[in-house]
Parts: C-alpha cells; sequence; structure tokens
C-alpha cells in the first residue's frame, strides 16, 4: 500500500506526512513530496529535488505542464500511465514521455523507477548524494562516461548546495531506519517475527535475490540497512554488519 516501504511491487501514492517546509526555490508541496518519496524509497531528498528541478526547470519546463512529468521518465508498452508528449524537440528522439495523473504519483513513479531497476538501485539507502548522481548520470540520466565536471553532475549539486537541501537528508536519513513516518506493513509476531514475510508471500522484495529477502526482513525488525550499503556478498553477510 501507499503507506509502507517499497518492498519490489509498484503501488500508487506515498505516504502522508505532516507538511515539510520548502526551501529556496522549492515550494512545501514539493519539498513534501519529495520527503515522502524518500521514506517510501530511501533515496535522499536533495537528490530528488535536486533533479525535479535540474529536469524540469523547477516545475516549469513543456513535459512537466503538459504531463506533469517532472523526471523525463519514458513511456513504455505496459507501463502503469498512458503517453504524453512526443520526446525531443517535434519528437525528434522517438517516442513519448509518460502523462501522470499527479504531482505525487510522478514523485512516486520516480521514486519506484530508481528502487527496482538494476541501473538505478544503488541510490537505494546511499547516503551521499555526489555518489547517486553519478549513479544516476551513468544509469541513464546523463550521457555516457558522465564525470564529477559533466553539465548534469555540476548542475544538480548547485542546486542542492544553493537551495541547502542537505538539511533534508539530514531528517529523512534518521527515519529510513525506523520508518518512523511510514506505517510498517506488519507487526512482527512472536519472538522471531516471521510475520512479517507471511504478509507478503509470492512478492518480489527488493532485488528478488536472497539477499533482497534477508534485507527486506532485517528492515522489517528495525536492524541494519542492507541494500545499497555496498556490501551484498551472502557469504559475509554476519561480518559486514552491526548485529548487536
Amino acid at each position: 500500500g501507499q503507506g509502507e516501504p517499497f518492498t519490489g511491487e509498484f503501488t500508487s501514492g506515498l505516504p502522508r506526512i505532516e507538511t515539510v517546509k520548502g526551501q529556496g526555490s522549492f515550494t512545501d508541496e514539493i519539498a513534501t513530496l519529495a520527503m515522502a518519496t524518500s521514506l517510501k524509497y530511501r533515496i535522499l531528498p536533495s537528490v530528488i529535488l535536486s533533479q525535479y528541478a535540474y529536469e524540469s526547470a523547477y516545475g516549469n519546463s513543456p513535459v512537466a505542464k503538459n504531463d506533469k512529468n517532472y523526471f523525463g521518465i519514458t513511456w513504455f508498452n505496459g507501463c502503469p500511465f498512458p503517453k504524453g508528449s512526443a520526446r525531443g524537440i517535434g519528437g525528434s528522439e522517438g517516442g513519448n514521455y509518460m502523462k501522470f495523473p499527479t504531482t505525487e504519483e510522478a514523485f512516486n513513479y520516480y521514486g519506484y523507477m530508481l528502487a527496482s531497476q538494476s541501473n538505478f538501485n544503488q541510490s537505494v539507502a546511499n547516503k551521499k548524494p555526489s555518489e547517486v548522481l553519478l549513479i544516476l548520470g551513468r544509469g541513464g540520466y546523463a550521457d555516457a562516461g558522465i564525470t564529477e565536471s559533466s553539465p548534469y553532475f555540476t548542475g544538480a549539486m548547485a542546486i542542492i548546495d544553493s537551495n541547502n537541501l542537505l538539511d533534508y537528508d539530514k531528517v529523512a536519513i534518521p527515519k529510513w531506519q525506523s520508518n518512523s513516518l511510514v506505517a510498517s506493513s506488519s507487526t512482527p509476531s512472536g519472538s522471531n517475527g516471521f510475520g512479517v514475510l507471511e504478509n507478503v508471500l509470492g512478492n518480489t522484495l527488493y532485488n528478488g535475490q536472497c539477499y533482497g529477502l534477508t534485507a527486506y526482513y532485517v528492515d522489517q525488525l528495525g536492524g541494519p540497512v542492507l541494500m545499497g550499503s555496498g556490501y551484498e556478498y551472502a557469504e559475509r553477510i554476519g561480518e559486514d554488519y552491526d548485529w548487536e
């Protein structure tokens, strides 16, 4: 559901949270949606806001106005939303943008795309904006071979710095661990908490790998964040984290 942490399936809507005050060029609405997206998918709000601003000129680009598509997301057959504007000037890039019914769904799908796709999902639970921007740039948000001097990287980092967006990260990161603003999908039952797994039987969790299943279970019990930690070697799982 919309209030639960991401488990691999697309669900519409973002968790309901208290209004977050906008900073710099960002409105309260956009700041709140970025924070809610961060809590659902564990993506840094500073990065979400910088990409929103960079890709849509702070919501003023034609595709942002026509399609509520603030992140340049391309439509594909079988995706949950209809076709929007043609991509590129006069359709020069081929294909179409996705058309979102609401701004909330645009942010929600952006978070889902980053958390679910292998070219982007190393951004999940990554606490360094510069690293996440390089992951996203190399994954498809900028030309191949992106470096820290690429316009995409320097532009997004400048947006983060000039609007003091790291302030939002400081609030969001502790909440990734506790899910304190997000309704947990269930309460662990019994001493081993297997109830959290019984509730999601048959679902693909995180990346669908055995490590992802373990990560989901540990998350639900309030343990360390495994996804995107940079370790992810099953045979070393016992020593890579502070299990105590």
